[in-house]
């Protein structure tokens, strides 16, 4: 197998590099000049390649670039701009314009079998109910470039007419290790945990609240996955030479059992030692408010935040489970303990 990878140098990225490099012959990692590039890539199978998604011919020299369209017969897009302080022009440049030139470099490769795109849940925006697989508009509304951006940028994967195998994986919020919590950047969830340490300096003050106000749903899902099962699973299918047929297939990529909100605020609080402190959940109608004071900023936390504190989606599975057999034993139940415990106790296995 001779792929094509890009955003190697991120977190999943760079998990998928080193679990593919056991079987593909060669590894073609885009990579942009200035980029931090671990040792390892400077190393079989793996062969770097300058380039920028942003940049109309992706990849800088003519050589390099006819190799790949002459070589490759898998390719996935792992690039893109994931950051809740981002604004619409990065998100814009790094996910819809990088996704489209990937699909015309796609187009022009002469061997090319498949083709993998890593989206995210985040696509469901703000829809309310159970958000399909196989489905990805339904006239749902976005409050963020992060979900606005991704959901456009799988909407041209979607419309390619690519004559290749098409797979699509919209993973839910990537935390760490199931063993051991580590986790190479901090996102999501770790920049709440950032606000409970922060809390959990101020004990003696908080034990005289009777509660303290905090905006979430309750009731909304928190679609978690750690790294390594979502690595594990989406390598599964990448590697899979039983469905070598062209259609395109879609997977959201979370744990089975993933908890509400309130589920994990709860288990937080005990890993923090801030059980006997009681969160009141602010009203949905507040939700534009608190975004347009920027209550999250002042705590640390980015003010998109938000969004997903009162998401109404859940997500249907049933391609994924029947697809990727690993992903049914990716259960919260069994793995929070140690992502928790590893969190709380500031282990430098967690953020790296």
């Amino acid at each position: 197998m001779k792929i094509f990878l890009t955003g190697a140098t991120g977190l999943l990225g760079g998990e998928l590099a080193s679990r593919l490099s056991k079987s593909a012959e060669i590894i073609y990692l885009l990579v942009r000049p200035k980029s931090k590039i671990p040792e390892y890539f400077h190393k079989p199978p793996f062969k770097l390649i300058r380039g920028d998604l942003s940049h109309p011919r992706l990849i800088f020299s003519e050589d390099d670039r006819q190799e790949i369209i002459t070589s490759v017969d898998t390719m996935i897009h792992a690039g893109a701009y994931y950051n809740l302080f981002g604004d619409r022009s990065e998100n814009y440049l790094a996910n819809i314009v990088g996704t489209q030139n990937l699909l015309f470099l796609a187009r022009e490769s002469k061997n090319l079998k498949s083709f993998h795109y890593i989206s995210s849940v985040a696509v469901a925006g703000k829809f309310r109910g159970v958000f399909s697989e196989d489905r990805l508009d339904m006239n749902q509304k976005f409050d963020n470039p992060y979900s606005e951006t991704k959901y456009e940028s799988e909407y041209h994967v979607r419309k390619s007419t690519l004559p290749v195998r098409k797979r699509i994986y919209r993973p839910g919020v990537i935390i760490g290790d199931s063993q051991t919590g580590a986790l190479s950047k901090k996102d999501g969830p770790y920049y709440f945990f950032d606000f409970l340490k922060k809390l959990s300096r101020k004990k003696e003050i908080l034990k005289k609240l009777p509660y303290f106000p905090l905006p979430f749903d309750p009731k909304a899902l928190l679609p978690l996955i750690p790294i390594d099962q979502l690595a594990e699973g989406m390598v599964q299918e990448i590697l899979n030479p039983h469905r070598p047929d062209e259609s395109l297939r879609c997977y959201h990529l979370i744990s089975q059992d993933s908890p509400t909100i309130e589920e994990f605020l709860l288990d937080s609080q005990e890993a923090f030692n801030l059980s006997f402190l009681k969160f009141w959940p602010l009203p949905r109608q507040m939700k534009r408010v608190i975004k347009k004071v920027d209550v999250l900023t002042k705590f640390g936390m980015p003010s998109d935040l938000v969004d997903y504190m009162y998401a109404e989606a859940r997500f249907d599975q049933e391609q994924a489970l029947e697809d990727i057999k690993s992903l049914n034993q990716s259960s919260y139940q069994k793995y929070k303990k140690a992502f928790l415990t590893a969190t709380a106790s500031g282990s430098k296995g967690r953020v790296e």
